[in-house]
């Protein structure tokens, strides 16, 4: 008799993170913040992946959008198709650059909006990048 085990294996991918932050283009966007996450509520259910459901957040610094510095508010995970990319999984206490949009009054975190936390090499020269291009009128809707 021949029993076949079958390991779990990474069915999603994650963003690449380099020198360049992997957006550039901001129109889709009504929001871009940089915000201290207070609250994270995940789904552990599925193997690995910890989806995040929802987050309060504050806001440390707010380059496009009416999010004011010093506002704390709160978002949910929008619920889209994968496409094998990863769900977003956020760490309390940590801050991050979100890109973010608005639904039915509610702020809404895509999986595609490639999230970075402040953890990451690259994280100011990310805040620089986003400011900069996002100030260049010409590019970008205002």
């Amino acid at each position: 008799m021949l029993f076949l085990i079958s390991l779990p294996s990474e069915a999603c991918k994650i963003f690449g993170f380099n020198q360049e932050y992997p957006i550039t283009d901001f129109s889709h966007f009504s929001h871009i913040v940089v915000v201290k996450i207070d609250e994270a509520s995940h789904d552990d259910s599925l193997y690995k992946y910890n989806r995040l459901i929802s987050f309060n957040a504050k806001v440390l610094d707010s380059i496009k959008g009416d999010l004011k510095v010093g506002h704390s508010f709160t978002g949910k995970a929008l619920s889209e198709e994968a496409h094998a990319v990863c769900p977003i999984s956020l760490d309390n206490g940590k801050s991050y650059l979100l890109l973010l949009n608005s639904l039915d009054g509610k702020y809404i975190l895509s999986r595609f909006s490639a999230p970075v936390s402040n953890t990451n090499a690259y994280f100011s020269s990310y805040v620089e990048q986003v400011k900069n291009a996002y100030n260049k009128p010409f590019k970008q809707d205002k």
